[in-house]
């Protein structure tokens, strides 16, 4: 039995949509991989929506060190 008593299933399938982006977010070591992690939230609609959205949270002023990493 998993949590609350339910099978580990059940709670696995539960819980996919929390516990695999935040696999992503720990492996996102490179753009690509922070593209993907964009892509998988449901408000993102597009490729380029994403990209966007990761050009302008690199742009601020105050995530430089993200900015040289993910150049």
């Amino acid at each position: 039995m998993g949590t609350l008593g339910l099978p580990k299933r059940v709670v696995a399938y539960a819980l996919r949509d929390k516990v695999a982006p935040v696999e992503v977010e720990l492996e996102a070591y490179d753009r690509d991989l922070l593209l993907q992690l964009l892509l998988m939230d449901p408000w993102t609609h597009s490729k380029s929506q994403a990209e966007r959205l990761l050009e302008r949270i690199l742009a601020l002023p105050y995530h430089e060190d993200m900015r040289r990493h993910y150049r």
